[in-house]
């Protein structure tokens, strides 16, 4: 594919639709099969999707996380490994465009509009669906750091070209006190110790990694030590829970046109009448287009917030309780719709296919942390006037 101009919402939508129908789609079950998105991931880069939200001074297309939100949405209905992929990739890249050095922009903000990959490598099987603390450290090297880690969910895991690695700061004994760094995927001493196996999403090779003694140079570490709690706010969740909601709303879209379209053309022979015709039907087909329609309306809600905040040169995190609701609603939606959308195609929406894998997907998204439970915490605290209670040394906070 050439790249082409893209300058709207219409232009975002229409090019991933024909990344979709070309390449996405073709590649459904071999994706699902446990294949590493890459043809889709480079179809998308050539037509500027890589770099979407950055700068054209780097070879982006400067667009604004409404654009990234409607990118998603569309990949989602065809691929939601691929999407997956690229919302983490989305969320390195956001992270270096935010607060990365002139040299680190130049590096990887220019490789992303090339075609290079990037993920985030935070959560640890320590810390559980808390990822916003570590239980691995840096370690001083002379004029560098020696890095020793095991994360336990890497989307992208031994596939990304470059990853964003959190850690413990050099030096301290808080949790909360955490680094980023700048790794090169091939880098001597990483190794996925395991395939990525699961339920659902099964193209993005969400497994684990280790980092052994892998040394990198003071020039790796990414913004500054100790201010990566304050990014986690402020650059990555919130491009995240924009990101991986646009995900589950992409994959309940594409369940439910599926499922009316299995309705539109499937005929009971034995009487001559098409399932639209029995009353029940229609009232699925009803209950899935109000649920995708709401999921719809408050993501696109969000995403325009997030526009105006960094329009105003206000941090990203400045409404995370909106991102919250936001991600229990979408990851909901999906589950509850593809649900639907299973049952009104019956035994053929059962069978293999893209209806059964949207079920098997969409399930992620309750659990892929921040959890379900924990967003419905911070809300109702929120709402209560409380603690948030990230439950460090033993306490709420």
């Amino acid at each position: 594919m050439n790249r082409a101009v893209v300058g709207s919402l219409d232009d975002v939508r229409r090019v991933c639709h024909e990344v979709g129908q070309e390449v996405l789609e073709p590649a459904r079950a071999e994706t699902d099969a446990g294949v590493y998105p890459r043809r889709g991931l480079a179809a998308l880069a050539s037509v500027g999707m890589g770099a979407i939200t950055v700068g054209e001074e780097y070879g982006g297309l400067g667009l604004s996380y409404e654009a990234f939100t409607a990118a998603v949405e569309v990949i989602a209905s065809y691929c939601a490994s691929t999407a997956m992929v690229y919302v983490m990739h989305t969320g390195a890249v956001e992270r270096v465009k935010l607060a990365g050095s002139d040299s680190q922009k130049a590096t990887y903000l220019a490789g992303a509009s090339e075609g290079r990959i990037g993920s985030l490598a935070f959560s640890e099987p320590g810390t559980g669906g808390h990822f916003w603390y570590c239980t691995s450290q840096a370690a001083r090297d002379g004029d560098g750091y020696v890095l020793v880690a095991d994360k336990s969910f890497v989307t992208s895991a031994g596939e990304a070209d470059w990853y964003v690695m959190q850690t413990r700061s050099p030096d301290s004994d808080a949790p909360e006190n955490m680094s980023y760094f700048l790794i090169d995927g091939g880098s001597p001493g990483i190794n996925t110790p395991f395939p990525w196996d699961a339920l659902g999403l099964r193209g993005n090779s969400s497994g684990p990694m280790r980092f052994e003694d892998v040394r990198v140079k003071e020039e790796a570490v990414l913004g500054n030590h100790g201010d990566a709690a304050y990014w986690n706010d402020n650059a990555v969740d919130p491009v995240f829970l924009l990101g991986s909601s646009a995900c589950w709303l992409g994959i309940a879209t594409g369940a439910f046109e599926r499922a009316v379209e299995h309705t539109k053309r499937t005929v009971h022979k034995d009487f001559n009448h098409s399932i639209g015709e029995y009353q029940v039907v229609r009232s699925y087909v009803a209950d899935m287009s109000v649920k995708v329609a709401a999921a719809r309306a408050l993501t696109y809600e969000v995403a325009r917030a997030l526009d105006g905040f960094d329009r105003a040169g206000q941090p990203l995190g400045s409404d995370l309780e909106a991102l919250w609701r936001l991600k229990i609603l979408t990851s909901k939606t999906v589950i509850e719709v593809t649900n639907l959308a299973l049952q009104v195609s019956g035994g053929r929406g059962y069978r293999r296919g893209a209806i059964e894998q949207a079920y098997r997907d969409g399930r992620a998204g309750a659990i892929m942390g921040p959890t379900n439970e924990m967003c419905a915490e911070w809300i109702a605290k929120t709402a209560l006037d409380m603690p948030l209670g990230y439950w460090y040394e033993g306490k709420d906070v």
